[in-house]
């Protein structure tokens, strides 16, 4: 999330297989996830899948769909080319939250899908998720939740045309918190629609 992507490829590999080493099937597909969005953020998109797609098997094999289903399949869908298969998987994905989730897996799902959405030139469908992310029990307690659902109602707004003086300080102050946050990622994406302005 700082964006320290080389430095978390080498970290993302070590935990992989660390989890394997013990056995540790659950964490592997988290490490495995990680792994695959690294990999897709260095433009390792074929790696990406290949890690991506091992992390569902897992899921499969092991019966972890309300652990870790829905992050894997928000990854997945990140690293699909083909719009009819990014459907398909977040929606998937969705179901399993409505089926029941652990609360990490809701808030990596729908952050992911937002950027997802915003990737794909969708800012109402992003700004849905937002609405979702903040009305998640946890939402008001948890400061990555807060900004994320904020940058992500900001970027929406941006993204439909709004180039006002209001939207334009508003992203600036996400922008610096997310700095001061060490959030990268999302730094990245504010500070691309600053320089837009």
């Amino acid at each position: 999330m700082q964006a320290h992507y080389d430095e978390a490829l080498r970290v993302n590999r070590g935990v992989v297989e660390l989890a394997r080493s013990v056995g540790s099937r659950r964490y592997e597909v988290v490490a495995s996830t990680q792994l695959a969005h690294t990999l897709r953020m260095l433009g390792r998109r074929a790696e990406a899948l290949a890690a991506v797609e091992r992390a569902w098997q897992i899921v499969e094999d092991i019966g972890a769909h309300g652990f870790a289903g829905p992050m894997v399949l928000a990854e997945w869908a990140a690293c699909s080319e083909r719009p009819d298969e990014r459907e398909s998987l977040l929606a998937r994905g969705h179901a399993l939250l409505e089926r029941g989730a652990l609360a990490h897996t809701h808030l990596w799902f729908l952050a992911e899908a937002i950027v997802l959405r915003l990737d794909e030139g969708r800012p109402d469908d992003a700004e849905r998720l937002a609405d979702e992310l903040q009305r998640w029990s946890m939402a008001g307690s948890v400061v990555w939740v807060e900004h994320h659902v904020q940058a992500g109602r900001a970027l929406a707004q941006w993204s439909r045309g709004d180039r006002s003086a209001e939207l334009r300080q508003r992203i600036a102050r996400l922008h610096a918190r997310a700095g001061e946050l060490a959030y990268g990622e999302i730094q990245a994406r504010l500070g691309a629609a600053l320089a837009a302005a």
